[in-house]
């Protein structure tokens, strides 16, 4: 049977238990959080045996962590490049009713027809719309708002990728400032 020996942390000083067959393994210290390689099979055999249980170290939780926010911000990326496609294929589709089907040109426009098309786009002004028109509208409204969702989505996207980036800086300002408002006590 193993025993488990108790080992300190030469960077923060917290002292942990360590089996025999993690000779020579690089861990994170369950204390500062610091990876530390632990010393040969001799140099554990040396250290004194745990009497009582005290936490062990957990292999690999920085490197699984890293591996998370980075799968999380890969997951975000494409979630919001799906929505950026979707919402480019939208505008095609809103251009296309727009100005194709409906024949619509801004080059050709004077004042005055921008004043009427703008007009039109205003439902129960003036004259009540067609049937046809009503329907031209509809489409165009609905195309408008779907676009609308899928920018909003690709947004929240991209916030959380900008997020997850950013959060191990965070957490070291956060760290160094409590470290300093520790040293000032």
């Amino acid at each position: 049977m193993q025993e488990n020996h108790l080992f300190t942390c030469p960077k923060c000083g917290h002292e942990f238990s360590v089996s025999e067959s993690s000779a020579g393994e690089t861990i994170p210290c369950p204390g500062c959080q610091q990876v530390i390689t632990m010393p040969t099979l001799g140099a554990i055999r040396q250290l004194p045996v745990q009497t009582t249980p005290i936490e062990a170290p957990a292999k690999n939780t920085a490197v699984s962590a890293v591996e998370r926010r980075i799968g999380l911000m890969l997951a975000f990326g494409a979630i919001a490049l799906v929505f950026i496609i979707l919402t480019l294929i939208w505008g095609w589709r809103y251009y296309y009713y727009y100005n194709i089907i409906y024949g619509f040109k801004h080059e050709e426009w004077n004042v005055f027809d921008t004043w009427t098309q703008w007009q039109f786009l205003r439902p129960g002004v003036d004259t009540p719309l067609t049937e046809e028109e009503q329907d031209w509208f509809y489409q165009l409204r609905m195309l408008w708002n779907w676009i609308v969702i899928y920018l909003t989505i690709t947004g929240i996207c991209l916030a959380g990728v900008v997020y997850l980036w950013l959060a191990p800086i965070r957490r070291e300002v956060q760290s160094s400032e409590s470290k300093k408002n520790n040293e000032q006590r």
